[in-house]
C-alpha cells in the first residue's frame, strides 16, 4: 500500500478512536499527509521492514512500530529508529520485547 492510502485511511481509523501506526519509507509524503503516528525507515521500495529472509531485522521494526504506538501520543509524531539498509545488525528479537511496562501515576483521593 503506498504511503498516501496508508495514511489516510489511519486518519479515518484514528477518527473513529483506534489507534495506528505507519510504517514510512518517505518521510516527506508522511509529514505532509499528516501521519497520526510513523515510523520512519530508509528502506527501498518493497523491502519496508527489511530484507528478504531477515527474520531479526522484521522483527525489530514490527517491535519499533508497536512502541511507536505507545511513545508518540501527539498527532503528526515521526520516529526514525536510524536503521541502515544492510549496513546494521540485528540481534535476535525476545517475544518479551514487544511488551513494556506502561508507566501509571497513582491518583490521589
Amino acid at each position: 500500500m503506498c504511503n498516501r492510502a496508508g495514511g489516510l485511511i489511519a486518519r479515518v481509523l484514528e477518527s473513529y478512536q483506534i489507534s495506528t501506526v505507519s510504517l514510512s519509507i518517505n518521510l516527506s509524503i508522511s509529514q505532509r499527509i499528516g501521519c497520526p503516528r510513523t515510523v520512519f525507515v530508509k528502506f527501498p521500495h518493497g523491502a519496508s521492514f527489511g530484507e528478504p529472509g531477515g527474520r531479526d531485522q522484521q522483527l525489530t521494526v514490527l517491535r519499533d512500530m508497536f512502541w511507536a504506538l505507545q511513545d508518540l501520543d501527539e498527532p503528526g509524531g515521526i520516529v526514525e529508529p536510524g536503521y541502515r539498509w544492510r549496513r546494521t545488525t540485528y540481534s535476535p528479537v525476545p517475544p518479551e520485547s514487544f511488551q513494556r511496562e506502561v508507566e501509571t501515576t497513582a491518583e490521589t483521593p
